[in-house]
């Protein structure tokens, strides 16, 4: 004969007490689950809470965004400097990487201020990275508009060094202006006019349709007379700082309050 159901082994009912005693254990061990999980997520939301603390206090002018990208209109405006003559963008390398492609000689650290205004003949000024771009400004850059094979060639040996490089000249005295793309020492994009087309490669990027700008083919522009002359050049000078900001930076929209603890380098090509 089995026992009725509900008995145990020996046929007799489970007593109250150990079955409450068990339950008691399962819920005090549930408890302390959930408050070791109430503990950590406590720590984890004042660890948080303080990262953000300590990024809202910090200064953001290290990030030398210009002053465009901060999105605070309130702010003041104090440009950097005009639009240079000539410069170039490196993406995603330092400072001192640029100075060893271009064997720089003579090397020394210097303000912006000091650094701008000695940047003529053979000598250039290296900023500091500004976001993801280090910046070579200065007139001893090759001149597209005097030698273009020249330019094609410094500009292809430094873009196999450094990847991604971007040229800009703009004289506002002559007219003259070029804009060049170059990604491991390829042309990505190119433009350089001084009178006429002296290059045109690579098709238009969606920057330069966008901005209207007027890009003739070789010997397209021969004929022109000096008036359509004069409103081509006016035209591409006047969309290269916008061109600069949409490929990478415009360096007359550098906030200058933005930079002036951060010294870059200058010396001679």
């Amino acid at each position: 004969m089995h026992p009725p159901r509900g008995l145990g082994v020996e046929g007799v009912l489970p007593s109250p007490g150990a079955v409450n005693g068990a339950d008691y254990v399962a819920i005090f061990m549930l408890f302390l689950v959930f408050l070791i999980i109430a503990i950590a997520a406590c720590f984890i939301w004042l660890a948080s809470s303080h990262a953000r603390e300590r990024r809202r206090k910090r200064p953001r002018h290290h990030r030398l965004l210009p002053i465009d990208e901060t999105g605070d209109s309130s702010l003041p405006y104090t440009a950097l400097i005009n639009l240079p003559q000539r410069w170039i963008a490196v993406q995603g390398v330092s400072p001192e990487a640029v100075v060893n492609a271009l064997k720089i000689q003579n090397l020394s650290e210097c303000g912006w201020a000091e650094g701008l205004a000695g940047a003529g003949q053979n000598r250039v000024f290296i900023s500091p990275k500004i976001v993801n771009w280090t910046l070579i400004i200065g007139d001893g850059l090759p001149d597209s508009a005097d030698d273009v094979d020249a330019a094609f060639r410094f500009l292809t040996r430094l873009s196999t060094d450094l990847g991604h490089v971007q040229y800009f000249s703009a004289s506002r005295a002559l007219g003259h202006h070029s804009w060049v793309k170059l990604y491991q020492g390829k042309i990505v994009r190119a433009f350089a006019w001084a009178g006429q087309t002296l290059w045109n490669q690579g098709p238009l990027s969606t920057a330069e349709l966008k901005l209207g700008a007027i890009c003739h083919d070789y010997l397209e522009d021969e004929h022109l007379t000096w008036r359509e002359q004069q409103e081509l050049s006016a035209k591409n000078l006047e969309l290269i700082p916008s061109l600069a900001a949409r490929w990478s930076i415009d360096p007359a929209a550098i906030d200058a309050r933005k930079i002036a603890a951060y010294p870059g380098l200058i010396g001679e090509l």
